[in-house]
């Protein structure tokens, strides 16, 4: 009996590490910035005079990625210097965001930033 536990443990250990292994995180997409920070929209472009819980929640959590990986961050300049060329978006509140919500940004809110930096 004490084998077969052994053996399923074994067994369960070497498919984890298998998934883990066959399955690497993916990379963020233009799709996944804009799905995250969709919710700062009325905050950016209009009136809304403070960004909502679900705002800062995605802004952080972006800002998060853009910490972690080199070619992330890149992405997600790109994809923030884009979008901010597509929307009306104040400037001044983007610049904002962090403080409101509460983090340090790793990328500059900066429309004319060098992503390759």
């Amino acid at each position: 009996m004490a084998k077969t536990g052994m053996f399923s443990s074994l067994l369960v250990s070497g498919l984890v590490l298998l998934l883990l292994v066959a399955n690497p995180t993916r990379a963020v997409t233009c799709s996944d910035a804009a799905q995250d920070l969709l919710p700062c929209l009325g905050y950016l472009t209009s009136g809304v005079p403070v960004p909502p819980d679900q705002c800062c929640t995605g802004a952080k959590s972006l800002n998060q990625i853009a910490a972690a990986s080199a070619a992330d961050r890149k992405v997600l300049c790109e994809c923030l210097k884009s979008a901010a060329k597509s929307f009306p978006v104040d400037l001044k509140k983007a610049k904002q965001l962090p403080e409101l919500c509460n983090f340090t940004p790793v990328l500059p809110i900066d429309p004319n930033v060098d992503c390759n930096k």
